[in-house]
């Protein structure tokens, strides 16, 4: 859906809720809305139907890590409506949004996080800053190493092909 620039950050207040505050990643919902990361405050979802916004402190979610730690670098949404955060900590966490609210469904540990993508066999895929991606597939516990290339530094983008797979 499209929004003029000049209406959206008028209607929602953007300008001001987001004023100094280092965005890091966007990423949008099925329903449209906006999801923006932001260096050490948190997430926020502007409603694009709405024009409501949420803030969501990820310290509430990694009371145990120090601020710095838990600054999120990519947000995706996979094919099942799970919003998925690359952690500065080395971290990838699974979260679901319902009723408002967003609930941590699992922590999985990966090096430098750069990358994320779901195939469309529901496989996860993560490029990290080393050379190897990693896969999550439907029903897995642990990401598992795919392969390496020597000579190959680290995977910043990973894309659908035609035919569904990254």
């Amino acid at each position: 859906r499209h929004i003029e620039k000049k209406t959206f950050n008028s209607e929602t207040g953007v300008s001001a809720i987001l004023a100094n505050k280092p965005v890091t990643a966007l990423t949008t919902d099925e329903e449209g809305n906006l999801w923006v990361a932001t260096s050490n405050y948190g997430i926020y979802q502007l409603g694009t139907n709405s024009f409501k916004t949420k803030h969501f402190d990820l310290n509430n979610f990694f009371p145990t890590k120090k601020i710095g730690e838990f600054e999120a670098s990519v947000l995706y949404f996979d094919r099942e409506g799970y919003l998925w955060i690359a952690l500065s900590s080395n971290t990838i966490a699974k979260f679901k949004y319902e009723n408002d609210k967003l609930i941590l469904i699992k922590e999985y540990p990966s090096f430098m996080p750069l990358t994320l993508y779901q195939d469309k066999n529901l496989t996860m895929w993560v490029g990290t800053y080393s050379s190897v991606v990693f896969t999550l597939p439907k029903g897995a516990n642990d990401f598992q190493p795919q392969f390496t290339r020597q000579g190959f530094s680290y995977t910043s983008v990973l894309k659908e092909l035609r035919d569904g797979t990254a």
